[in-house]
């Protein structure tokens, strides 16, 4: 009999594979089933965080086949980092995937791109996290149409700045500076200026001068990062869509941002939410700036990008040499060779 904790423990992750993957709860909840205390065919050395990974956990935005039975067609045979040749089928061996995280602003799915292979003594089983993809250098770019006929585009760039000292908000600013790069002729810089301001009027801003109390976007979001292992300058995502497994985010802004800094964080994440403060381009010092608090997405998207779970911290650099693994339906490219395939979600 299985224990009740247990149970629901395994009904609760089949429906988060579900809602990552697209899989049906049922079909989610025999994967788990299939690959419970299942063991590998040949003699490789898996750690706990690999076991998971196998049957399923951390995979976001797509569904690989039973990776058990992709292991099982893997040639057992290779040539480890001590120089010598080794045998799964024989003796005791280790496996290290190298893995393209999920990122909902970076990378929509988790790619299993390569594997390499030891002996369990020269090196452990592990999962090394790749970074998924560059953060834009910026400055991003933002259209706007005047009477659904003359076109611009403003450069933005943000900076951030925490709250008043004063007490009148706790809520930190994040500032979004507009700069006219290119435009259509419709009546100087000055007219432009106004038709920034109805676009970000439409997307649910107000005039911050308004006597009336700042807006909430309900769907946007805010990511900021002072730093992370992936891009090591602070930088920002102000998102307009939300977070779908399997799909990019869209973005009014996605790149550097200046004086990001922990504290700002810090007061940002007591409040829960961010002043997005969209300053239009005049050169003058009481420029119009349109404002509207969005909610701060404080949430960790990805591993460690390089570190390997269950794996020491020099086995990473091992699998730049790893075979790849050939995610779709294909024959193998070389004798011995497993192909990695995808399931269609039906």
């Amino acid at each position: 009999m299985v224990p009740m904790v247990v149970y629901h423990a395994r009904k609760t992750a089949a429906r988060r594979m579900a809602r990552q993957t697209g899989l049906s709860y049922t079909a989610a909840l025999r994967r788990l089933e299939g690959t419970r205390d299942r063991q590998p065919r040949d003699r490789w050395v898996l750690t706990d965080p690999m076991r998971r990974f196998l049957s399923g956990e951390s995979w976001i935005g797509l569904l690989y086949e039973n990776l058990y039975d992709w292991l099982d067609r893997l040639d057992p045979t290779y040539t480890c980092v001590c120089g010598k040749r080794g045998d799964a089928r024989y003796q005791d061996s280790s496996i290290l995937l190298r893995v393209i995280s999920y990122d909902p602003d970076l990378s929509p799915r988790t790619w299993l791109r390569g594997v390499t292979k030891h002996h369990s003594g020269c090196a452990p089983s592990g999962i090394v996290w790749d970074a998924p993809a560059d953060v834009p250098e910026g400055p991003a770019e933002l259209a706007v149409v005047a009477m659904g006929v003359f076109h611009a585009t403003f450069n933005l760039r943000v900076r951030a700045a925490r709250a008043p000292s004063d007490g009148s908000s706790a809520v930190p600013l994040l500032m979004v500076v507009a700069d006219l790069v290119e435009g259509d002729d419709i009546d100087g810089l000055s007219s432009w200026d106004v038709e920034l301001g109805k676009a970000m009027e439409a997307r649910g801003f107000r005039l911050r001068t308004a006597p009336q109390e700042t807006p909430r976007l309900p769907v946007w979001t805010i990511r900021a990062e002072p730093h992370n292992a992936y891009e090591p300058r602070p930088w920002a995502a102000v998102r307009t869509t939300p977070v779908q497994p399997g799909v990019l985010t869209k973005h009014l802004y996605f790149g550097p941002a200046a004086a990001l800094t922990a504290p700002w964080l810090e007061q940002a994440r007591s409040a829960g939410e961010v002043e997005l403060v969209v300053r239009t381009p005049g050169r003058e010092a009481k420029a119009p700036m349109y404002a509207a608090r969005v909610a701060l997405d404080n949430r960790q998207w990805h591993p460690s990008p390089g570190s390997a779970y269950g794996a020491g911290e020099n086995d990473a650099d091992d699998a730049d040499d790893a075979e790849p693994l050939i995610a779709e339906h294909v024959p193998p490219t070389e004798p011995g060779s497993a192909p990695l395939r995808l399931v269609k979600l039906q």
